[in-house]
């Protein structure tokens, strides 16, 4: 027994008002009884309103031109990366788009540690794996530890 599309739709559009808070509530209240007739129509006019167009582009720019900051760490940096993502969930990038940002963005010493990790280029990993091995060295926090030695090794050998 499941529901036919035009039943969810119902279902939606009669518990979205209990979604939402502060103006995007009174926005709701705005509009006519019967207005907004269809869930596409809520999620249009919804997205228009809180979310416009010229506000996604300058959040989508702002992914595809993250950077890992001069001091930062790799744990750092994912974190950063991560709730970008997460706060600007509609950006668009599919995941092997959003890790070859992730990893073209990244300092040099940063970027051979994870090379080194898998034998080769990060970039031939698939996307469920470099996404395990990130978070993997996120919850271990060794990153630091194993770029400092690997960058410590190289001024010695310079």
């Amino acid at each position: 027994m499941g529901f036919q599309l035009g039943d969810i739709e119902i279902v939606y559009l009669h518990l979205f008002h209990f979604s939402l808070l502060g103006k995007a509530k009174e926005w709701l209240k705005s509009h006519p009884n019967q207005s907004l007739s269809s869930w596409k129509d809520v999620e249009e006019k919804n997205l228009q309103r809180f979310f416009p167009l010229s506000h996604y582009i300058k959040e989508k720019s702002n992914i595809f031109m993250f950077k890992q900051g001069f001091d930062e760490a790799f744990c750092e940096t994912w974190e950063r990366f991560k709730v970008m993502l997460i706060k600007w969930s509609n950006h668009g990038f599919e995941d092997i788009a959003e890790l070859n940002i992730f990893h073209n963005d990244l300092k040099s010493d940063t970027k051979m540690v994870l090379d080194a990790a898998t034998s080769g280029t990060m970039m031939i990993v698939d996307v469920n794996r470099q996404q395990r091995l990130f978070m993997h060295w996120h919850q271990q926090i060794i990153m630091p530890n194993m770029i400092d030695k690997v960058f410590k090794e190289r001024v010695a050998r310079s």
